[in-house]
Parts: structure tokens; sequence; C-alpha cells
């Protein structure tokens, strides 16, 4: 559908997909394009999804973003197993959220 149109999909897992074919062919632009998506979609209910899909295919802007959605709602996040799981398995991602975390507990 998007190799006729050229329009990113409008359904989230359609998103998703789109993205990993685009990881797959290494097609860095539409793959940035559906990473700008799914940023503007972040929501608590989707983050552990799409946590993962950043990780499995190195989306650079994505996992910059969930980072700081993160960060921002550690509160809501804090019993979400799901994404434990997936920040657990990326020591990177973990290591950034501790630094943040850091930066903003007063001195």
């Amino acid at each position: 559908r998007f190799m006729c149109s050229e329009q990113i999909p409008e359904e989230e897992q359609e998103v998703k997909d789109l993205l990993i074919v685009a990881d797959k062919y290494l097609i860095s632009e539409l793959k940035r394009n559906c990473e700008e998506v799914l940023i503007e979609w972040m929501c608590v209910q989707n983050i552990a999804d799409l946590a993962e899909l950043a990780v499995k295919h190195n989306c650079t802007k994505l996992k910059t973003e969930l980072i700081n959605f993160i960060r921002d709602n550690r509160e809501e996040l804090s019993y979400d197993e799901d994404l434990k799981h997936v920040l657990l398995n990326d020591p990177k991602m973990l290591w950034k959220l501790s630094i943040l975390g850091k930066r903003r507990r007063p001195s």
C-alpha cells in the first residue's frame, strides 16, 4: 500500500510493520518517517511495544523519545512488567534512563 501512495498508514500496527520492512531493506527515510509517526502516537498503553520495536530495530530517534517519555511518566510506568523486561534486555537504554533520573533529582 505504501509503495503505491507513499503515505504512512493510519493504523499503529501497519506503521510498525512498515518500519520493520524499512529496517530490513535499509530504507532509512521511510524508517525515520515511521519513527516520527510512532513518536506522535506514543502513550502509556503502547510504550512497552514501542520500546521493544526500537531496541530490536535500532530506532535511534524513537529510543531517545521513549527514554524521555519513560522519564516523564516514571511513576505511572513503574508497574509495567513488559517495559521492565525490554529495558533489562537493553542495558544502554536502561543506563540512559538512570542518568536522566539522577539529573532530575534536586541536589
